[in-house]
């Protein structure tokens, strides 16, 4: 909900998902947003003091991770018209849906968002571990990693659980971003190959009533007094081509004919006028 403030989406009617900038995932999502801008902007003018390797990680950190929030952002307001389109694409094709596609995607995300989960959280377990064998671990760790932030300020309890929870984010953005490009990559790729069967099949079809078409003798008779086959057909056919043809050009000298007697005419009317003049 803070990284994609779109309401409604475990909906499966298209017109019931939507995106209000009043709604509360709206006003969510901008915690992460700024928060990714600010530690940005700090990792920046911390960069700019002196410059070095892990300052320029911070940097492209969290300016990847700002970059992710506000491209989703973007995506989150335009995708009910994209749910739209897409539902109104499958009633039009109606070329079926991949058997168990859903469970397959819920069974996915599940297992990548619990490995993420687990990674993160080992990864956090060992830093606080660690930073707790100093003295105060929150302190020790979020000086240790927040440096751009705790050489401006003297730290403060609250301002590091709020700097933690927007690392926390950032972090997730990334699996954020990768699930939804994987699964919509997957599911597109079946819905491909659904259509892909149907348009086979349908093709096969089509080819197998050509080979009957041109293989099979077809005929039938009237009444028993003459027979009319595929052969009959193409005479006659050809006969009333031929007398298209022929009447064509009929037509085309005759029009010829009609012009070479205009001609005469206008040409003895012109000279009977330089006569009389003569005259």
């Amino acid at each position: 909900m803070a990284l994609f403030p779109v309401q409604g989406i475990e909906q499966l009617d298209a017109e019931k998902i939507k995106f209000s900038s009043k709604s509360l995932p709206n006003f969510i999502s901008f915690y992460p947003y700024f928060g990714t801008l600010v530690m940005m902007l700090l990792s920046l003018a911390w960069f700019i003091k002196k410059a070095s390797l892990l300052r320029t990680l911070r940097i492209i950190f969290f300016g990847t991770s700002w970059i992710s929030c506000a491209l989703l952002r973007e995506l989150a307001v335009h995708w009910p018209q994209l749910c739209r389109v897409w539902a109104k694409c499958e009633q039009t094709t109606n070329l079926g849906y991949p058997t168990n596609l859903t469970l397959k995607c819920h069974c996915f995300i599940f297992i990548y968002i619990m490995t993420a989960v687990c990674e993160h959280g080992l990864a956090l377990s060992n830093a606080f571990s660690e930073a707790a064998a100093c003295g105060d671990a929150l302190r020790n760790l979020c000086t240790h990693w927040f440096p751009q932030v705790f050489n401006l300020v003297p730290f403060y309890r609250p301002l590091a659980i709020i700097i933690m929870t927007i690392n926390t984010i950032a972090t997730f953005t990334f699996n954020f971003v990768d699930l939804l490009l994987i699964t919509t990559g997957y599911i597109l790729a079946n819905l491909l190959t659904q259509y892909n069967r149907v348009l086979e099949e349908d093709s096969h079809k089509v080819e197998r009533f050509l080979l009957h078409v041109n293989n099979q003798s077809s005929e039938f008779s009237a009444f028993g007094f003459f027979t009319v086959t595929r052969t009959t057909i193409i005479t006659i056919m050809s006969i009333v081509l031929s007398y298209e043809a022929i009447m064509h050009q009929f037509k085309t000298l005759m029009i010829d004919v009609e012009d070479g007697q205009a001609l005469k005419r206008n040409a003895s009317i012109d000279c009977s006028k330089y006569l009389q003049l003569g005259d």
